[in-house]
């Protein structure tokens, strides 16, 4: 599936693995930024407290819910 160029790519990143990454991180929010994985917590600000201290004011982030195996992917 092609996505527009104009989606961030930390999205893309995440649609990209969003169906393996329910083993680890199910239930949880994880922030995205320069093609990785930089922290990951129970609510947004949590994750984002974590991630915080190793982003740059510059790098394109995501915060991204994950949801667990018997949650529908739909809800994204």
């Amino acid at each position: 599936e092609r996505l527009s160029p104009s989606l961030c790519k930390s999205w893309r990143y995440f649609l990209d693995r969003v169906g393996g990454l329910a083993g680890r991180y199910g239930g949880k929010y994880v922030v995205v930024a320069n093609d990785r994985i930089v922290a990951s917590g129970d609510t947004q600000l949590q994750a984002y407290q974590k991630a915080a201290q190793r982003l740059s004011q510059r790098c394109e982030t995501g915060i991204y819910y994950i949801p667990l195996p018997e949650e529908s992917l739909t809800a994204l």
